[in-house]
């Protein structure tokens, strides 16, 4: 898959501050009709949203062998606090890849031939 078919990465960072706001325990009407806004003021902002929101329900589907594990009997706060960690990493790692791969010395590595500048071959 392209890496223009996922919204960029600073879109998909609002939309885990906004998942974030909306799982916290003071979570106002406000807050919602905000996050709701920012989700139809672009199409990339709902794609960014739906993506979150089925990592979010995947973690729900987990096996019962994995369910009976330490990781969920966390309370619901850590488990939250631990989703976004994950999401954060995920995120993390995608913008560094992606920056990566932009710079002269990643595509020197990668390229089956190179030349120096003004050099032809």
């Amino acid at each position: 898959m392209s890496s223009s078919s996922y919204p960029q990465p600073d879109i998909i960072d609002t939309a885990a501050a906004w998942m974030a706001r909306l799982w916290a325990d003071d979570v106002s009407p406000e807050d919602k009709q905000a996050c709701e806004h920012w989700r139809q003021q672009n199409p990339e902002h709902e794609k960014a949203w739906q993506i979150l929101t089925s990592m979010a329900e995947s973690f729900d589907r987990l096996p019962e062998h994995a369910a009976n594990s330490n990781l969920l009997t966390a309370t619901p706060t850590s488990s939250r606090r631990q989703f976004l960690q994950w999401v954060g990493i995920f995120i993390g790692s995608a913008s560094v890849g992606y920056g990566l791969q932009k710079t002269q010395l990643w595509q020197q590595a990668m390229s089956d031939y190179s030349t120096g500048i003004g050099e032809t071959r």
